[in-house]
């Protein structure tokens, strides 16, 4: 039985909810995606038309371009792409303004960036480190900051950073999570640690035969899957947001 451990976990949720609101301009254009994994936005390009980035690469022959590479790193001359999406990637890097200083100059025309907020999450998505802000705390690895996110920013800062490397706002937009959903991602973050994450998501992700944790996995995903479907069928937004995603057109 072959099995793909990414399946069971929640940490490409918010990558899914933005899927649908790529801006027409990028749509029709010649583009990069950092950090791509193996659920992208490929889907809504043609192959000859859509490059994807990472640092692991796919278990599964795929049908576009793909460079395994550091996105601190990219191995990409002068507008080589007319855009990029960096979808819940930049936070994971210690130094952003880096890596969007190398897309000004890879990308002719700009980009779309979905990152999370720092101090906007609500309570229920993240409580421990919702406290640990509020008592002036750094991010501890539970939570949204289990999964490596190391420039976890305010609003304002992202757009100091976006401004600073001559990118302009063109729009953006708020993702909130319902509350069953940031219960069932807190849940499954404790799990994981950072280590135990890369691990099993990335370098591990296929498996032929089922070892223990990825049999427990198997059955808490089964268990919990029809209850929060229930759940979610009475869902409120709870206050604050967990990212913002933003459309950028470089400055000339």
């Amino acid at each position: 039985m072959s099995m793909d451990l990414r399946d069971l976990t929640f940490s490409y949720y918010v990558r899914r909810l933005s899927r649908k609101t790529l801006p027409d301009s990028i749509l029709s254009g010649n583009v990069v995606e950092l950090g791509a994994g193996i659920d992208n936005y490929s889907t809504l390009f043609e192959a000859n038309r859509y490059t994807a980035v990472d640092v692991w690469r796919p278990a599964q022959r795929v049908e576009y371009s793909f460079v395994q590479a550091d996105i601190c790193l990219l191995p990409f001359g002068t507008n080589a792409f007319d855009y990029f999406i960096a979808s819940n990637v930049l936070e994971h890097i210690k130094s952003p303004g880096d890596v969007l200083e190398r897309l000004y100059s890879i990308c002719s025309g700009g980009g779309y960036i979905v990152v999370p907020v720092n101090g906007k999450f609500p309570f229920i998505y993240d409580p421990i480190n919702w406290i640990r802000k509020r008592l002036g705390l750094p991010i501890c690895n539970f939570g949204i900051g289990g999964f490596g996110h190391v420039s976890l920013l305010s609003e304002a800062e992202w757009e100091n950073l976006f401004s600073k490397n001559n990118f302009t706002i063109v729009s953006k937009s708020y993702m909130h999570m319902d509350a069953w959903s940031c219960i069932e991602f807190f849940v499954f973050s404790i799990f994981f640690s950072r280590k135990e994450y890369v691990t099993l998501c990335n370098s591990n992700a296929k498996v032929g035969n089922f070892n223990f944790l990825a049999r427990l996995l198997y059955f808490i995903q089964k268990v919990q899957a029809p209850i929060f479907r229930f759940l979610k069928a009475t869902s409120w937004s709870p206050s604050g947001y967990i990212c913002v995603s933003y459309t950028l057109n470089k400055r000339i």
